[in-house]
């Protein structure tokens, strides 16, 4: 399980595709094949970015075929929607969250016979996948159009390192796209050691976040504040008259439900 703020990253295919690298990079032995199930998100799941990591992958070594299946859209329902039921089971008695490290203890333990594996990233995590990125062709080389929004399964293969290899439907025939880029050679292609950072300094919240934060960090304990404090760069203020509700009091005030939270992805 990975988290992180949202002041860290964002939630594109770019981050997803930053962590599949991470969790991957963590196995031990080299694996000879891959296979992915998911959804057809496209924002996260389906797109160009992690099927030029897909491909790197399988060109560098790490694997010597990957395919990544994608569920038929209405029947998606993976082992992965099991696991997150069990945390929002768990959440619903944990009556005070108030950091990160909070969200990373509770995941952690929502699930009591087999504990997740949960890691708290942070910005040294996350990369930019240009500069492995492969070529967006419309058409196979049999010349039939590339529906990419209706593939079903996508496969790459060692034999093959400059093709992508497509199934718009579940029982059809692999067809063959070529991704290399033009002029190239194999040899001279980057790696993903050339990858590079994609944040350089914490993301900006709005400025309602902002004001809720100021406004509600006097009811976070000194010892979970300063994770607010650095978003808010020292700019709080104590209103007049306000005070650090006692433990076991009741909140004086009633905090408007329009109020957003820091979100942990």
């Amino acid at each position: 399980m990975f988290l992180w703020a949202e002041t860290t990253a964002k939630r594109g295919c770019e981050e997803i595709a930053s962590i599949l690298l991470k969790y991957l990079q963590g196995i031990s032995s080299t694996k000879e094949h891959l296979v992915v199930f998911t959804d057809n998100c496209g924002g996260q799941n389906k797109n160009w970015v992690i099927m030029s990591l897909w491909l790197q992958l399988v060109r560098e070594g790490f694997f010597k075929s990957i395919e990544h299946r994608f569920l038929i859209p209405g029947h998606t329902h993976l082992p992965s929607d099991r696991d997150f039921a069990i945390i929002e089971k768990h959440k619903r008695y944990i009556k005070q969250v108030y950091c990160p490290e909070d969200w990373v203890d509770i995941v952690k333990k929502s699930n009591r016979k087999s504990p997740f594996d949960t890691v708290l990233l942070e910005q040294h995590d996350f990369y930019a996948f240009d500069s492995i990125s492969i070529t967006k062709k419309q058409s196979t080389v049999d010349k039939e159009a590339v529906k990419f929004n209706e593939v079903r399964c996508f496969k790459f293969d060692s034999e093959h390192p400059n093709s992508m290899f497509i199934k718009h439907t579940l029982n059809g025939e692999f067809l063959e796209v070529n991704v290399g880029k033009r002029g190239s050679r194999l040899g001279s292609q980057r790696t993903l050691t050339d990858l590079r950072r994609k944040y350089n300094g914490p993301l900006a919240l709005n400025d309602k976040k902002i004001k809720d934060l100021k406004k509600l960090l006097k009811y976070i304990p000194p010892i979970s504040q300063q994770f607010f404090v650095d978003i808010v760069g020292n700019t709080i203020e104590a209103e007049p008259g306000s005070e650090q509700p006692k433990e076991g009091e009741e909140e004086a005030e009633d905090i408007d439900g329009d109020d957003e939270e820091v979100n942990l992805d």
